[in-house]
């Protein structure tokens, strides 16, 4: 067991020094224990995290540049007996171009989950021991994914997913889910109605819905589907035809 300043690292059954880690093979992503969980109404998500795919948290900025554990570092986050743990990416490589760190399990022992220990104590803690100066230095930026899954709660009454009651882990509207039962409508990017209507359909403001086009509305629908370039050769073409049939009208 290899010790550090409220962190422990296992290294198997040989001897290292304090300069050397060592490498974890792949283990079962452990399951969130329920146990962990504050009982009762969903909160916020923390300061800094949001939902991702798959019921996660992280704190991976959505504008971030670059690809994932190659322009910049994924460690995650779980818990075990009530401690947090971090795990680095199996594709970490250091600044000196050593991998020894990488698909290391590195355990938080400041203070427990029951203590009141945090995900933002967790990065606080751990981002400075892959600095500069460490023996794991890193210039590429460094984020944290939860490996525990959570209960997303959704607020939002028009959601397919609307929780009435907020039981749940934390609140978040990114985790809200739609859909758009008349297939009429074109839909927005998070799947719910607009008020405009698919190809061959206009909508009726009397009735409020999708209607079949007619001729007139089809031929308006594809000139306004053209690129402008276009449209003004069209709108050319037709000028062009007007002139011809009155010019042949007038030489009979």
């Amino acid at each position: 067991m290899y010790q550090e300043e409220g962190i422990s690292i296992m290294l198997g059954n040989s001897q290292w020094n304090q300069r050397l880690i060592g490498i974890f093979s792949p283990t079962k992503i452990p399951k969130y224990r329920a146990e962990f969980r504050s009982e009762g109404l969903a909160t916020e998500v923390p300061s800094g995290w949001s939902w991702v795919e798959g019921d996660h948290l992280t704190n991976v900025p959505a504008n971030v540049q670059g690809e994932r554990n190659v322009d910049y570092w994924v460690f995650k986050i779980g818990q075990t007996g009530g401690e947090y743990y971090i795990k680095t990416p199996s594709e970490f490589v250091d600044d000196d171009g050593d991998d020894i760190a990488r698909n290391m399990k590195w355990s938080y022992k400041q203070k427990t989950v029951r203590d009141g220990a945090s995900l933002n104590d967790v990065v606080r803690y751990f981002t400075p021991l892959f600095g500069y100066n460490s023996a794991r230095p890193t210039s590429k930026p460094i984020y944290f994914e939860t490996l525990d899954s959570y209960d997303f709660v959704c607020l939002d009454s028009t959601a397919d997913n609307y929780s009435e009651d907020g039981m749940g882990d934390y609140i978040s509207t990114a985790s809200c889910k739609y859909s758009c039962s008349d297939a009429k409508r074109i839909t927005d990017g998070l799947g719910r109605c607009t008020n405009e209507c698919v190809k061959g359909y206009v909508m009726d403001a009397n009735e409020g819905k999708c209607v079949k086009a007619s001729f007139g509305d089809s031929v308006g629908q594809e000139i306004q589907s053209l690129p402008l370039r276009e449209i003004g050769l069209v709108v050319g073409g037709i000028v062009a035809l007007q002139v011809a049939l009155k010019l042949g009208g007038r030489k009979k």
